[in-house]
């Protein structure tokens, strides 16, 4: 059974320090410091004064108070041991957990390091053991960080690839574009040098200056290259483009007339339908619209391959002696009139009177009877223009 203590928790305190003695002294007055608090204030002082009162020590170095010593470690190591945590105790012996067991993965006390259960595990102590796993983790994490910086170099690799193709491949697709609008800029160029060929020269044999407009044929519409006929074909995929007359079977000239006097000759030959004539630039292109000059259209034109109309308001029946085969148009635009003759002996087949306030375009509209040999053509044609 332990003895108690003769010393209680006051009388272990340095009245120095005011901590649990250090190799406590007792001097001649009978009061205890540390050892190394009396040496420090007789140092401080330059005389060796008692802390406590004003008298002398004789001796320069105190016997130590062995049995206040004794309580003195006593109480620090149960003070030690009461602020240890318990969660850091062994469970078997109640020791403090010093140790860590890597086959084990768990800390252990010494007594457990020295035990028959651990005998040739490698051990280590805890502070040496959280050091190795800081290091492992940080190869891991840096291994993993490598590998991340690896897939990613690949990851834009591969789209630095990707890229290259799309650009390259944007690239060829531009260039065939720019070919293509080159090929069709000049082919455009060319006609219009022909078209002023055929204007300067009473004599040209090349076609007249009235040329056909793709942009406004309805995709039934099959033009010829040279763009001087139409005829009535399978429905074609065409951009559906603003000034496509998609609402009729029909074809605007490229070619408009804001004054002037104007003529041009067409071939209808043995076609079965046709309408021609003229047409102001606002007409309804996507909508179905009647073929009156109330809706700007000043047309004439054969219907089932014997009745002849002029599209009047209501439209006028004509009677014809002879079936013409070419049929001038006469436009005249200050005076508002446009005329259609037999082209062969210059009858007159029906005439427009009206008022003219915009562009007017020539109209061309091939029916759905026939075939390519009965299509509409423009006939090449000496252009004569007079100004009022």
């Amino acid at each position: 059974m332990a003895t108690a203590s003769p010393f209680n928790e006051e009388d272990l305190l340095c009245p120095v320090c005011r901590q649990a003695f250090s190799f406590p002294v007792t001097l001649a007055c009978q009061h205890s410091f540390c050892e190394a608090c009396i040496q420090s204030h007789w140092e401080w002082k330059g005389s060796r004064l008692w802390p406590l009162r004003r008298h002398s020590e004789n001796t320069r170095r105190p016997p130590i108070n062995l049995a206040l010593k004794i309580a003195s470690d006593t109480f620090k190591a149960q003070a030690s041991l009461r602020s240890v945590n318990p969660d850091n105790l062994c469970s078997i012996h109640s020791e403090e957990l010093k140790m860590f067991c890597h086959k084990e993965s768990k800390p252990i006390c010494l007594i457990c390091h020295m035990s028959r259960d651990h005998k040739g595990h490698q051990c280590d102590t805890i502070p040496e053991a959280a050091a190795a796993r800081k290091v492992s983790k940080d190869n891991l994490w840096n291994n993993r960080n490598n590998q991340a910086v690896q897939t990613e170099a690949q990851i834009r690799d591969e789209f630095e690839k990707l890229h290259k193709f799309l650009r390259e491949e944007e690239a060829a697709r531009l260039t065939v574009l720019k070919d293509e609008m080159d090929r069709k800029v000049q082919a455009v160029r060319q006609r219009l040098e022909n078209i002023k060929e055929d204007i300067s020269s009473p004599f040209s044999n090349l076609p007249g200056p009235i040329a056909l407009d793709p942009n406004t044929a309805q995709p039934n519409m099959i033009l010829s290259d040279e763009v001087m006929s139409v005829r009535y074909g399978k429905k074609q995929q065409l951009p559906d483009n603003p000034e496509c007359c998609s609402s009729r079977l029909a074809v605007l000239a490229s070619t408009d007339f804001t004054l002037g006097k104007h003529c041009w000759d067409v071939e209808v030959g043995d076609s079965q339908e046709w309408y021609i004539g003229v047409a102001r630039e606002s007409i309804k292109r996507k909508t179905a619209v009647f073929l009156n000059p109330a809706e700007g259209f000043w047309v004439t034109g054969l219907s089932n391959g014997e009745t002849y109309w002029a599209q009047t308001s209501p439209r006028t029946r004509l009677a014809l002696k002879k079936r013409p085969q070419r049929i001038t148009v006469e436009l005249d635009y200050e005076k508002g009139k446009v005329a259609f003759l037999n082209a062969v002996d210059g009858s007159i087949i029906y005439m427009f009177k009206d008022k003219f306030t915009e562009r007017i375009f020539p109209y061309f509209s091939p029916g759905i009877h026939g075939d390519g040999e009965n299509a509409l053509r423009i006939c090449p044609l000496k252009v004569s223009i007079t100004l009022n």
